[in-house]
């Protein structure tokens, strides 16, 4: 990716329904351009898909958790990747110390666990505690 490529997917975190002649506008190309480029980024994956943001008070309540994610070897991009692709994945970041990864998930309920048997990890400590 270089400065273009940048400076397109910013305007449209901005706004993803932005057409685009007006992108092509902005970024001082041609539409040709904006398009090619555009078609690239999604065909390689680096576009996985558009979304809307809601104001807070149209948008429904969510439960928003944090996951610190150790990856083994060299597959930190792979994994990226994966999880870039997931739905309730609202933001991911790199990290130094011991988890490689922070993954930020939102879904819109809670699930509730009862019943089901969390294994323990010498290594990670106590499983965590549900409350209903």
């Amino acid at each position: 990716m270089d400065t273009l490529d940048h400076q397109l997917i910013a305007l449209l975190r901005q706004d993803a329904r932005a057409s685009i002649a007006t992108l092509a506008h902005k970024l001082k190309v041609s539409r040709g351009t904006v398009t090619n480029r555009l078609t690239r980024l999604e065909d390689s994956g680096q576009i996985v898909g558009y979304t809307v943001r809601l104001r807070a008070d149209v948008a429904q309540p969510h439960i928003t958790a944090w996951m610190s994610i150790a990856v083994e070897g060299n597959r930190t991009r792979e994994v990226v990747g994966i999880l870039l692709g997931e739905p309730g994945v609202a933001g991911l970041f790199d990290t130094n110390g011991r988890w490689d990864l922070l993954d930020v998930v939102r879904c819109a309920y809670a699930l509730r666990p009862e019943g089901l048997q969390w294994p323990r990890h010498e290594d990670a400590g106590r499983p965590s505690s549900w409350s209903t």
